[in-house]
């Protein structure tokens, strides 16, 4: 309902909103902003990089794993940016595996 959102507003709403049409226009959102603005791509990557197993994890087993391995899906499968769509591959798998491993 707002016409504009910060960037962790987004993210939040792409991966803990119990809607799905607005975790899919967050999740639109959000790969657009990052397809569009390198500082928040510069970011966002040096984030995921910045992950120690132990966090990734955590956040696996946290409430909005599952939702959080979503974006990740999504920005692999629907980036054009190269750096970002091969970055979010690879976290993509470290996180299966962290969710594997803590089933």
């Amino acid at each position: 309902g707002e016409r504009q959102a910060t960037m962790p507003e987004l993210l939040e709403m792409a991966t803990a909103d119990d809607d799905g049409v607005t975790r899919s226009l967050a999740s639109q959102a959000v790969l657009s902003a990052l397809e569009r603005e390198a500082r928040y791509r510069r970011s966002f990557l040096r984030s995921l990089h910045r992950l120690s197993p132990d966090e990734l994890d955590a956040v696996a087993a946290g409430p909005s794993g599952e939702r959080f391995q979503e974006l990740l899906e999504f920005v692999a499968a629907h980036s054009r940016e190269p750096t970002l769509q091969k970055k979010a591959g690879v976290v993509l798998d470290q996180f299966r595996e962290a969710r594997d491993s803590t089933s």
